[in-house]
């Protein structure tokens, strides 16, 4: 029978988030032997053997080895085999514990493990475990287990889990005398669960730094002490949604390692969270240490930016200097946070002049001396109109227009059952950020209250081909004309 592969995401305890990808295999033919030479007793007796073996337990200190993991030896050679473009070089030899479905002593990691329960109901004692975990599956019941593996640092497990389901194409580059010594052991292994997950959430890391959906931090583990980092923000929400479905579908197994019981299992969302966390944080680190110069910093920018591109993350600064530069990072960040509402969003609507709709997206092309067209009988000299407004985030045809922001008396607006806290603040916010990637609507911001900006036509074409885009990547709500979607179709078709 095939050995099957797990993967397990191991935080690394420290100041700095870290962590390491775990692998191990599970002999299913070893599992199948333990269960036929211990018979399955009836569910009243495995009920009294767990309460006794969480007695036992607490009075021991050793935990038992996984009877059905197969030695690192063989680990290494059938990842060789199967998978190889790994850097097994930069495998490290691991152990790790895991709460695994068990009955009769004996583990199943592929059965359905029991679900952890969400840590916002924390058992109301340490000994019920069922409140913290339902531990009990007709005569299965959760059991603590040693597990020894390989574990892979966090660029190079991005680059593994990314080209995860591309092994398999990549025989073919093999030549034939090496695929007929590996084709035995790749053959004979199969993927669990685990580690297709975390595939998957390795590929959405991705999908984040190709985005750019980041942004540099500062930690602050001591007083004196600062440390550069990068953290994803979910801004956008195709991201946030995909996110979430990343968290409903994570299998239980992948939290159930090194706990001191299973109620201290970490939520869904936190261990999705910390891994794509550290894999783009390691990510820009490996690829932009190839871009810098190492030099000695000058000032306390040059020093976030060493910490920000190289694996020296923490800065050595003077405690008033330190101070200085996290509390200038908080206001930068928390005017990032005030652009970002559960129910609302900032965003912009593009309007041609009134006399000259086009047909077409042709029609919107500056001249090949870089000159604007005219459009239909209007002069090129017209001008097209970006407004801005707030939309729900939840229904997009939802609409306020910013003037009416402006206008209101009250420090919340209410739009049909949605609430919105602090309005001005957060449209003038947003709009600064949206500044940042269009240069009419930093144009607009020299008036107190802006609603619109007017475009030429080659700053419409650039807001339509570019800035458009842009902005719909970085959250902000869009609405085009609608010959604009008709031609991207036409031309996608």
């Amino acid at each position: 029978m095939p050995f099957v592969l797990h993967a397990a995401w191991l935080r690394v305890d420290g100041s700095f988030p870290d962590g390491r990808l775990f692998f191990w295999a599970d002999d299913s033919s070893r599992t199948l032997l333990a269960e036929t030479l211990h018979p399955t007793p009836n569910p009243s007796s495995a009920r009294a053997s767990n309460t006794r073996q969480l007695e036992t337990r607490s009075r021991s200190a050793k935990t038992l080895s996984h009877p059905s993991q197969i030695s690192v030896g063989q680990l290494r050679a059938h990842l060789r085999a199967a998978f190889p473009h790994l850097d097994t070089k930069a495998l490290t030899l691991q152990n790790a514990t895991a709460w695994l479905p068990s009955y009769s002593d004996v583990p199943n990691a592929q059965s359905p493990t029991p679900p952890f329960k969400s840590q916002t109901n924390p058992p109301t004692k340490s000994s019920d475990v069922s409140a913290g975990v339902p531990f009990v599956n007709g005569v299965t019941v959760l059991k603590e287990w040693q597990i020894t593996g390989l574990a892979l640092p966090p660029a190079q497990a991005l680059h593994f889990l990314c080209q995860l389901d591309q092994h398999q194409a990549a025989e073919g580059q093999w030549g034939a005398a090496e695929r007929q010594i590996s084709d035995s052991l790749a053959t004979s292994l199969r993927f669990g669960n685990d580690l297709l997950f975390w595939s998957n959430a390795a590929k959405y890391t991705l999908q984040l730094l190709a985005g750019q959906q980041y942004l540099p931090v500062l930690l602050s583990p001591s007083a004196t002490r600062l440390q550069g980092g990068w953290q994803p923000i979910l801004s956008d929400t195709t991201v946030e949604r995909q996110f979430e479905q990343l968290r409903l579908n994570m299998p239980p197994i992948c939290r159930a390692y090194d706990l001191t019981s299973p109620a201290t299992a970490p939520s869904a969302a936190e261990l999705l969270n910390h891994f794509v966390t550290v894999l783009l944080d390691a990510a820009i680190r490996h690829w932009a240490n190839k871009r810098f110069t190492t030099v000695a910093p000058q000032n306390y920018a040059q020093q976030w930016l060493q910490s920000l591109v190289s694996t020296q993350y923490t800065l050595d600064l003077p405690p008033q200097t330190a101070h200085e530069l996290y509390q200038y990072w908080r206001t930068w960040s928390e005017q990032l946070h005030i652009t970002r509402d559960a129910n609302f969003r900032i965003g912009f609507k593009l309007e041609p002049p009134v006399a000259a709709t086009p047909t077409s997206k042709e029609d919107a092309t500056p001249g090949a001396n870089g000159t604007p067209i005219q459009l239909g009988k209007a002069s090129h000299l017209q001008s097209w109109t970006l407004h801005y407004f707030l939309q729900a985030r939840d229904h997009q045809n939802l609409t306020l227009p910013a003037s009416a922001v402006w206008e209101a008396q009250n420090h919340a607006l209410h739009l049909g059952s949605r609430l919105l806290d602090r309005p001005k603040e957060r449209l003038m916010a947003s709009l600064t950020m949206a500044a940042r990637i269009s240069p009419p609507i930093a144009r607009s911001l020299q008036t107190p209250q802006p609603t619109m900006v007017c475009l030429s036509t080659a700053e419409a074409y650039t807001f339509l081909n570019e800035t458009a885009p842009l902005l719909e990547s970085s959250g902000f709500g869009i609405i085009l004309p609608d010959w604009w979607y008709t031609s991207q179709r036409t031309r996608i078709g």
